[in-house]
């Protein structure tokens, strides 16, 4: 039997406002993690969502705020801008990562409506060298996008692209989901969905999951 066990780090309960999603850390001893603010697949009214951050020594604060369904987060650039997904907005936004941990000069990283398709909705993302790679759910494609740029995109066919990693080689691992014809909130209210993971060969882009 094992001797580890789980301990507090940090308590949220008292700053976030819904449900919590993603949580990414920097260089710093920073985690900033999705405050979303409202749970989508119990039906309760979409209102803006958060970002918040445990600084290294524990403590909470909000690091920002009118974050639309806060999704997927990762960091590029050696941990000196933070890219979150926007889900409802179809985009990914990027913040400046200041030394202190301030989130600062707010901007649009990638319309994925206007690069990828206007049924596009950012989930799951995974920085990788060459840009960052986006699940877009409902629109049926995982994405590579650089700022402001489509590098290439795959899609999976009736399956939901819902998250995403590289394994530090030439795979991408993405989970999808089967919703059987079903809109996705509405299979996760009624546990209607089955995921499986496939891997991508990254040097081999264009070919349909």
């Amino acid at each position: 039997m094992s001797d580890l066990s789980w301990d507090t780090y940090a308590d949220l309960g008292a700053v976030a406002t819904g449900r919590l999603g993603d949580m990414a850390g920097d260089p710093r001893g920073n985690f900033y993690v999705d405050d979303v603010g409202f749970a989508a697949h119990a039906g309760e009214p979409v209102r803006p969502g958060r970002l918040l951050r445990v600084a290294a020594d524990g403590t909470v604060g909000v690091a920002a705020e009118d974050i639309e369904f806060p999704n997927g987060l990762a960091f590029v650039d050696d941990g000196r801008t933070l890219i979150v997904a926007e889900t409802t907005r179809q985009r990914l936004t990027a913040f400046t990562v200041a030394d202190d941990g301030a989130l600062t000069g707010r901007r649009t990283y990638a319309d994925l409506a206007h690069l990828v398709g206007e049924d596009a909705r950012p989930d799951g993302i995974w920085a990788a060298p060459d840009g960052v790679w986006v699940a877009t759910t409902t629109g049926h494609t995982v994405a590579l996008v650089r700022e402001n740029e489509l590098v290439t995109s795959v899609g999976t066919g009736t399956l939901a692209p819902i998250a995403c990693c590289r394994d530090g080689g030439d795979r991408l691992f993405v989970t999808l989901a089967d919703t059987g014809d079903r809109p996705l909130g509405e299979a996760m209210a009624h546990k209607a969905v089955r995921t499986t993971v496939a891997p991508l060969d990254v040097t081999r882009t264009g070919d349909a999951l």
